[in-house]
């Protein structure tokens, strides 16, 4: 082989080890630093220091975000990086879709800005002024610098997950704390919750708001129960929406959603199961939340906006994530304007919790004037093994440990 053909061909095999295909990559989860560009989410400001061989292959539904990155160049994400580790959830399917915020109608990004971007648009959400987007091969720099060549985008974001604990059997029934004059509901004594924050000292003179909407987003709701039939709010033979499967049936298949609702609102002195705080008021179910307990920031923001816009009063969040994006604030903000109530969990975490006021959840960690973020008690008062607190994000706490209430299929 001649000189010049030997340097050819090492030339070739060198220009086949920089093309991206060719490159042994591995998969890594990775909790970027906080972001120096204030239009981008840290998982995409990261991509922006690296070049066009590292991907962002999305959200896993455990809110971790997993990055490609080519063999030998981990430490250089290492050093932007908070944690990183090559533990891999599981599940091996991603969020991948994306936000993107514009500034409103008269500035959005342009079909250019997405095709070089490699995006497909999937949803524009006029309400809230976003796009919902899902790249055509994988998020990379080039997709980013795409994105920052637009001032149309104010902001760029992963549709990260947010997720709710599963319902577990309760380990132990209740000791009875109920007694005398009391509704009829044969479970009533194991309810210790309705005795620790006073409800049944109420009951006896105010027990009933059948003029309020409680919008239940989470899992979706077993509306056929016996104990929330006569309490589901509807509206031209609909229980209200699931943004989930994106239809009217909005039938929970988890479980979580049907015990958040039988706590809130029971029906009560009806002789079946338990009774909640209030025997009657009016349940909205809104289901984003799929079978798994997890669904999407822009899913939870779109049931936020419906039942808003079909008269709930307050809005019950038991779940949470640890990354968010304006488009869950703005949705919560919408709500305040509307003088709507906005109750978040703290966020359920095993192994001693969390600390919200230094590793945020959201949206219980939003400022809004009205967003009551509440932390789970048990019997004694003492805060349940999992459940989040902060002086600073977390208001109240309230029973959350062994709470007997309403299961799928006429169940507790």
């Amino acid at each position: 082989m001649s000189t010049r053909l030997a340097f050819y061909f090492g030339a070739a095999l060198l220009g086949m080890c920089l093309c991206g295909d060719s490159l042994d990559a591995d998969d890594w989860v990775v909790v970027p630093k906080s972001s120096r560009e204030k239009r981008l989410a840290p998982e995409l400001d990261l991509l922006r220091h690296c070049d066009h061989h590292h991907r962002f292959k999305g959200v896993s539904r455990k809110g971790k975000a997993v990055f490609d990155v080519p063999s030998g160049q981990a430490e250089n994400v290492q050093s932007m990086s908070i944690a990183m580790n090559s533990d891999i959830p599981r599940i091996s399917t991603w969020g991948k879709r994306l936000l993107i915020s514009y500034a409103g109608q008269g500035a959005k990004p342009s079909e250019a800005t997405l095709k070089a971007a490699g995006l497909n648009k999937v949803e524009d959400y006029e309400r809230g002024s976003f796009l919902v987007v899902e790249p055509q091969d994988a998020v990379s720099s080039k997709t980013v610098e795409a994105l920052l060549g637009d001032d149309a985008v104010a902001y760029a974001a992963p549709d990260y997950f947010m997720s709710i604990s599963p319902v577990k059997p309760t380990a132990e029934a209740a000791q009875p704390l109920i007694t005398g004059s009391a509704p009829n509901d044969p479970l009533l004594n194991q309810l210790w919750g309705m005795q620790n924050i006073g409800a049944t000292q109420v009951w006896p003179s105010f027990h009933e708001t059948p003029k309020i909407i409680v919008a239940v987003i989470d899992t979706g709701v077993d509306y056929n129960h016996p104990d929330l039939k006569a309490n589901m709010w509807s509206k031209n033979g609909r229980y209200g929406y699931d943004f989930y499967d994106d239809d009217d049936d909005p039938m929970d298949e988890q479980n979580h959603g049907t015990h958040c609702a039988g706590t809130i609102a029971g029906a009560g002195n009806n002789g079946v199961g338990v009774v909640g705080v209030s025997w009657k008021a009016q349940i909205m179910a809104m289901r984003f939340l799929g079978p798994d307990g997890n669904g999407s920031t822009s899913d939870a923001v779109k049931c936020i906006d419906w039942a808003v816009a079909n008269g709930a009063h307050i809005l019950s969040n038991s779940w949470a994530g640890p990354d968010t994006s304006p488009e869950l604030a703005e949705a919560v903000t919408r709500a305040e304007q509307r003088g709507v109530l906005f109750v978040a969990a703290a966020g359920n975490t095993g192994g001693g919790g969390n600390d919200n006021d230094t590793a945020p959840y959201f949206p219980a960690a939003l400022p809004n004037a009205n967003v009551i973020t509440v932390g789970a008690i048990d019997v004694n008062n003492a805060p349940g093994s999992f459940t989040h607190y902060g002086k600073r994000t977390v208001d109240i706490g309230a029973p959350g440990v062994r709470i007997v209430s309403t299961t799928r299929n006429n169940t507790y």
